[in-house]
């Protein structure tokens, strides 16, 4: 699901039409759990936060990232 390292926290997100969208974000609380960070993701795909041309956000995507995790 989400990544992580030193720097950057990403979020993997799969579109109504299975396009991805990735949220980037720099310098995140290095106490952040696994936990908290999929309820995020649970939360913004709830609340529909994000607008894609491929449509509403519908599920959490894992993608392995080198580098990260």
């Amino acid at each position: 699901m989400p990544t992580t390292n030193s720097q950057s926290l990403r979020m993997v997100f799969r579109s109504q039409a299975g396009t991805i969208m990735t949220i980037s974000l720099d310098n995140p609380h290095t106490d952040l759990t696994a936990t908290e960070i999929e309820a995020a993701m649970d939360t913004i795909i709830a609340k529909n936060l994000f607008s894609t041309n491929g449509g509403d956000l519908t599920e959490k995507y894992a993608e392995l990232s080198p580098g990260c995790g």
